[in-house]
């Protein structure tokens, strides 16, 4: 079978991710769930939760991913020619804060409430199985400690999962996109401070987060943006290598000025918002 799926990411690097992954390409190349499911039971790098990739490829049906054209594929001489250009504004902004210690910062509950509201239903979630939906307020004291949170509202606490079971993170009571987090797997950070710069010119974006890893994740408000103007957004992030998962509306990211499993901080890096700043 020679399909173009990436190797699997060591356990807590993205499996998840991959997984998604995985049934997209599967799902568009005309494979059936079964296959998808041998292909991950196979490679991946840890055990497989109780219908973790059916979910997925159910989830990635219903969002119509797998019946739209297949996202741009990274182009080498385009990589190359952004990250030679980059230079000066939120690039350089960027770059600094990856080696230089910060004055002042905002916090994580500081974030989200300018990102959402207070009252705002989020999912928020210490790893992939335990997660919980409420309104931020909830979170104040504890969402510093935790590792992921939907990027978009939540329209209500609980409702049925693909896969017909009853869970407070599903498709279903994910409410409309707010924000598409845009991340990269590969290269190095000031590779990704380059790509997301260059997104920059696109869309503004809104914050920057470091995974506590090997990654710069970028948010990007689109909430009201059409449909079309969303996907040719996207198409440019994925010729710069951005991971397809997470255009699922419904995917858990990193939660800005978490903390990850190990206990390395996933720091925000960026913050554009009237009012708090980042100076560049």
């Amino acid at each position: 079978m020679n399909l173009p799926i990436s190797p699997c990411p060591e356990s807590g690097e993205g499996v998840h991710k991959w997984i998604y992954h995985v049934c997209c390409v599967f799902l568009e190349a005309g494979n059936s769930v079964e296959d998808v499911e041998g292909y991950c039971e196979e490679h991946a790098t840890r055990a497989l939760q109780l219908n973790e990739v059916s979910n997925a490829c159910a989830s990635l049906k219903k969002t119509g991913i797998t019946k739209r054209k297949s996202w741009e594929k990274p182009q080498p001489e385009y990589l190359a020619f952004v990250k030679r250009t980059a230079e000066g504004g939120l690039y350089q902004s960027l770059v600094n804060r990856l080696t230089l210690p910060r004055a002042e910062e905002i916090d994580c509950y500081g974030a989200l409430k300018l990102l959402f509201g207070e009252n705002t239903l989020l999912c928020c979630g210490a790893d992939q199985s335990k997660f919980r939906t409420a309104p931020l307020y909830f979170f104040k004291d504890k969402c510093e400690g935790l590792q992921f949170v939907v990027p978009s509202p939540m329209s209500s606490i609980w409702a049925e999962t693909q896969g017909g079971e009853r869970s407070q993170h599903t498709l279903n009571n994910t409410g409309p996109r707010k924000y598409l987090v845009v991340e990269f797997d590969t290269g190095e950070h000031a590779d990704h401070a380059a790509f997301l710069h260059n997104l920059n010119r696109i869309i503004p974006i809104t914050m920057v987060v470091h995974s506590g890893n090997k990654s710069l994740h970028g948010w990007f408000h689109v909430e009201g943006m059409s449909e079309t103007k969303q996907v040719g957004f996207f198409d440019e992030a994925t010729k710069l290598g951005a991971d397809t998962a997470t255009w699922n509306k419904s995917l858990f990211v990193r939660m800005p000025d978490g903390t990850r499993e190990n206990g390395k901080r996933q720091s925000i890096l960026y913050f554009n918002h009237p009012q708090y700043y980042t100076p560049i």
